[in-house]
């Protein structure tokens, strides 16, 4: 009866208890009743039958085995859906590093492209500038009749020609 008491925790419980008590008391008195014997010693071993028998009825003990391993598989399940959780979320974000990685991959093949092609476009200006300067350079200034345009000429030629001695300088 305690084992119960414990396992329910309950005024209801208590209750029941208490009348099943009762009502095996109220029985045993009337069997004692019957047989006549009106000693104090069978009704204290009728009381004491009475208790034996409602301890040793195992309803308080199943409902505690029954708990615990309610309890155990719930936890054994939760353990259960928390490793898969991990492994789950591992996976996922196995699958998002490498979408990362690849995304980033493409960036970099990209801006690789465009830095070869600024590259190509720089060099192609400056294969311009070249021609053009080059073109300035071999001008004869005696064909020239006008002297302004003759003189501004001559200043460009030496302005190429100071920038050219300089940028070779420096390489």
């Amino acid at each position: 009866m305690s084992s119960l008491d414990k396992t329910l925790g309950s005024e209801a419980a208590n209750e029941r208890a208490t009348s099943s008590s009762s009502k095996i008391d109220s029985a045993t008195s009337a069997f004692q009743g019957q047989s006549q014997s009106g000693n104090s010693e069978s009704s204290q071993s009728t009381s004491s039958t009475s208790e034996s028998f409602s301890s040793s009825f195992p309803v308080g003990d199943i409902i505690e085995d029954e708990a615990i391993s309610n309890i155990l598989v719930q936890r054994v399940v939760m353990l259960n859906k928390a490793k898969l959780k991990r492994k789950t979320d591992a996976a996922e974000n196995s699958i998002l590093f490498e979408s990362i990685k690849e995304s980033n991959r493409q960036a970099l093949e990209i801006l690789e492209k465009t830095y070869a092609i600024r590259q190509q476009r720089y060099e192609i200006q400056s294969r311009k500038l070249d021609l053009k300067e080059n073109k300035i350079l071999l001008k004869d200034l005696n064909s020239i009749s006008d002297l302004n345009n003759r003189e501004f000429i001559r200043r460009h030629q030496l302005r190429i020609m100071e920038r050219r001695v300089r940028y070779k300088g420096n390489n």
